[in-house]
């Protein structure tokens, strides 16, 4: 008997039992033959047991070291398909995700990640702000109709950052782009790691793992035919929540274009972070609006990363003795 051509692996850390109860409903209805595919759920130091029971097919997984890095890496050590799809505890996949996810995956072997549309479903109406400040970092973006492709082999692309690419939620990518990027956290103890540990509002592993996989040569893709509904709780909708959500989002995603020799922003030394946000505070006027408060909070969260990025530069030549 051969393995599952797909494994799903699902990390969770103390999730809301009705939302999670949504997402295994939604891997149950798939039209994808059951034979093909395994469902791997990843308890990352929960509180709680996680109640499989709406998927009783699904094998758990724990990870005691709490990060959603440490949880993929636990999900991809035990993944036996040949494509791996990442699935947040509150996304319910659209009933022929994976059955679409194969078929592309098969007809483009020079493909190594792929995404589709994640629309968000709201718990309770959004702010009217939050059309301004936007979703995206809330793992919710719909590219359009149209199948878009990135590769750093390519002019257009080369050396950046593609808007449309893969988001954790719902990526799906090749186990040996994966495995590869397991080898390469575990050879380098010193490299940072991008993703949220515990309540912190960090992120960039998913981003991580695209810019990895660009740089060696693969695809980076979208299709519309792919679609998930990212289920949005209510406490996420807040100025505080979105605060600091831009903050350390952009505190990631400076370290982590540095990592990769993309940044377009030079280091600064932490000294300077006080005059810089006092400078940002009287220039964005964060106390006259909401979105105005949001964005303040990312751009201290990008002076943070820069800081971050002097320190890591200086302690890496020190390590090397330059």
């Amino acid at each position: 008997m051969t393995g599952p051509l797909i494994s799903v692996i699902i990390c969770a850390h103390n999730p809301r039992p009705d939302v999670i109860r949504r997402t295994l409903s939604g891997l149950a209805q798939q039209t994808l033959s059951r034979d093909q595919w395994e469902l791997l759920v990843v308890d990352n130091a929960s509180r709680d047991p996680i109640d499989i029971s709406p998927a009783p097919f699904a094998q758990v997984l724990h990870e005691p070291t709490l990060g959603i890095t440490y949880a993929r890496l636990c999900g991809t050590g035990a993944a036996r398909g040949e494509i791996i799809i990442f699935v947040d505890d509150d996304n319910v996949l659209a009933p022929d995700y994976l059955e679409h996810a194969l078929r592309i995956m098969n007809e483009h072997p020079n493909w190594g990640c792929l995404g589709g549309r994640n629309i968000p479903e709201f718990e309770t109406p959004p702010p009217d702000w939050l059309e301004k400040t936007g979703t995206s970092l809330l793992a919710c973006r719909d590219p359009g109709d149209k199948e878009l492709l990135a590769s750093w082999k390519d002019g257009e692309w080369k050396e950046r950052f593609p808007w449309f690419s893969p988001v954790g939620a719902g990526m799906v990518i090749r186990r040996e782009i994966a495995a590869r990027y397991a080898e390469m956290l575990h050879a380098k103890s010193d490299r940072p790691l991008f993703d949220r540990v515990g309540k912190s509002l960090s992120s960039g592993g998913d981003n991580d793992m695209v810019l990895a996989t660009l740089r060696w040569g693969w695809v980076v893709a979208y299709s519309p035919l792919l679609r998930l509904d990212h289920l949005i709780a209510s406490a996420r909708l807040t100025v505080e929540y979105q605060g600091k959500l831009h903050r350390g989002c952009n505190r990631s995603w400076a370290m982590l274009l540095a990592v990769h020799g993309i940044s377009p922003w030079p280091p600064v030394q932490r000294w300077t972070l006080p005059l810089r946000m006092a400078r940002a505070w009287w220039r964005m006027k964060p106390w006259q609006s909401p979105e105005r408060r949001v964005r303040f909070q990312g751009l201290c969260g990008l002076f943070e990363g820069r800081a971050d990025v002097y320190d890591y530069q200086r302690a890496t030549a020190k390590r090397s003795g330059k």
